[in-house]
This record gives C-alpha cells, sequence and structure tokens, in this order.
C-alpha cells in the first residue's frame, strides 16, 4: 500500500519486530522482517537490511519496534518528513529507518529532530549495496546486556565513560543502530590481529 502526499510522493514502509533476547553471537541473533506495503523502488530491491533490523547483530535486552521506510527519487523535504511522521506516529516505534534515493534537504533533516521522539536513522540507499558486516576483517561484535555491563564495570573499577570509544557515527554502529552507552564486546581473531576481546562505549 503507497500512500501519497499532496506533492505525489510516495514512501515503502516495512515493519521489524525484534525480540528481547540475552546478549548471544553475533553471527546467530536474528530478527524477523515483514514487509508491508508494494515492493521497494528498483534503487532500494538490493539494498542490504540497515541496522536496527540487524540480522546478524546480538539484539538489545529490550523488544522494541523498527519500521523501514523507503523515500521517493526526489530530494526529501519538510513536506515529506511530516507525511512520513502522519503515517508512523500511531505505530508505537522505538526506532525509524529512512533509506533515501535521493539527498534530504537541511531543513527536513532539522524536521526529524523536532518531530520525532524516538532515534531516526538516516541512510543513502547506496550506502547499504555492500553489507559491511560480512567483511572478512571485521570483527565479531556482541551487545552486553545492563547486567553484563555492570558486571564488566565492576570488575574493572571504572566508569562506562573510561572504556575505550567507538563513535555512534561509526559504520558499524550506525549499521546495527547501536545506542549512546550500549557496550560492545569486539572479538578478533585474523592473522594479523591474532585473538583477543576489546570492549568499546558508543559516544
Amino acid at each position: 500500500m503507497s500512500h501519497s502526499s499532496p506533492s505525489q510522493q510516495s514512501f515503502t514502509t516495512i515493519e521489524s519486530a525484534e525480540s528481547a533476547t540475552a546478549a548471544t553471537s553475533i553471527e546467530t541473533a536474528e530478527s524477523t522482517t515483514a514487509a508491508r506495503d508494494v515492493s521497494p523502488p528498483a534503487a532500494a530491491r538490493d539494498v542490504s537490511p540497515p541496522p536496527a533490523a540487524a540480522r546478524d547483530v546480538s539484539p538489545p535486552s529490550a523488544a522494541h519496534d523498527v519500521q523501514l521506510v523507503f523515500c521517493p527519487p526526489e530530494p526529501v523535504k519538510i513536506a515529506t518528513i511530516r507525511e512520513i511522521y502522519l503515517q508512523t506516529k500511531e505505530e508505537n516505534l522505538s526506532r525509524l529507518v529512512l533509506i533515501l534515493q535521493s539527498k534530504i534537504l537541511s531543513r527536513a533533516r532539522e524536521a526529524i529532530k523536532e518531530i520525532f521522539k524516538f532515534k531516526v536513522d538516516i541512510f543513502q540507499a547506496t550506502d547499504l549495496l555492500v553489507n559491511i558486516t560480512k567483511h572478512v576483517l571485521k570483527p565479531k561484535h556482541e551487545v552486553l546486556s545492563a547486567d553484563q555491563k555492570a558486571k564488566l564495570l565492576k570488575e574493572y573499577n571504572v566508569e562506562d565513560s573510561q572504556l575505550p570509544r567507538m563513535l555512534e557515527t561509526d559504520a558499524v554502529a550506525r549499521y546495527y543502530g547501536f545506542d549512546k552507552g550500549t557496550v560492545v564486546k569486539v572479538t578478533y581473531d585474523g592473522e594479523l590481529t591474532g585473538k583477543r576481546v576489546a570492549y568499546r562505549c558508543v559516544f
């Protein structure tokens, strides 16, 4: 079901529900994604699923609903953002992922911060043509639960701000939709790095 705005712009939305589980291996966690409305635009059909619908990362400890919106090919304006809001405000979402086929105007980007009360991630369709999480050199990432995080901080007698940092703008953090304050266990296992474990806090 495609929706049209006064400017005849249409969106394709995909709903994703993630079950709550304890932090498990990144390679085994999987979400169920159900397509709603019509097929995505041609430029987005082969797009790798964005972060919050991540199929290969340990999900956060609490269940939450995520919706993907494939925006029209035209530049995204404030009117487009308002229409998306009207279509999703009753969905009880915790996160929204916008897939763009064109640029987003600066005023529209500001409007997102003002209108939506939850996190909105923005990706260009071309950013998702390659699944960076499947790269052979990418280490395994596991999200620590609240209890695991507290135990880690107590064991090393540190605050989360004293842990090595992973920026919220990091490619992997964006792909998985990591929130600030999330502590991630990163396991390296390669010829150059050897096998070692590091912990990073998202800032």
